[in-house]
């Protein structure tokens, strides 16, 4: 048998099996996957905020408890990003990692709302160039 009539013969086997369409089937998949991945790659996740480590410094002689931390960006509204309450001690430091509602590239507003003794106030940081800084300290001296 000539070389030629040997893949003849083996294309016709092939498209007997079914090898024809199977990769027609393996192709398409993996084509579709590749754009998923892509389009999930370039694009990110709809909702990504800015990951902040923030130290909460009580530099007063008696503990506060913060009980929620709230973030907006120079022309948003104000949102809370961090809702468990932790007290820190006088004269203490506790650091916390907070993600915000927005993006890095945008300047934040960060506000502690907080507990000293009865009165329940607040203590506001910004606009914080987030792009640059992600390490905040929130002194409470007054």
């Amino acid at each position: 048998m000539s070389i030629i009539g040997f893949r003849q013969r083996k294309e016709g086997r092939r498209k007997h099996l079914g090898f024809a369409n199977f990769e027609k089937w393996v192709r398409f998949p993996a084509l579709v996957a590749l754009a998923v991945l892509g389009t999930v790659v370039v694009t990110g996740p709809v909702h990504a905020g800015c990951g902040l480590t923030v130290t909460f410094d009580n530099d007063l002689n008696t503990s506060i408890k913060i009980l929620e931390v709230d973030a907006k960006t120079t022309t948003g509204s104000w949102k809370t990003v961090y809702d468990d309450s932790f007290t820190v001690g006088a004269g203490k430091k506790v650091t916390k990692a907070i993600e915000t509602n927005a993006g890095c590239a945008l300047p934040h507003h960060l506000r502690a709302k907080y507990e000293k003794g009865k009165n329940t106030l607040y203590k506001t940081k910004g606009p914080i160039a987030t792009a640059v800084d992600k390490k905040i300290t929130m002194e409470f001296d007054d």
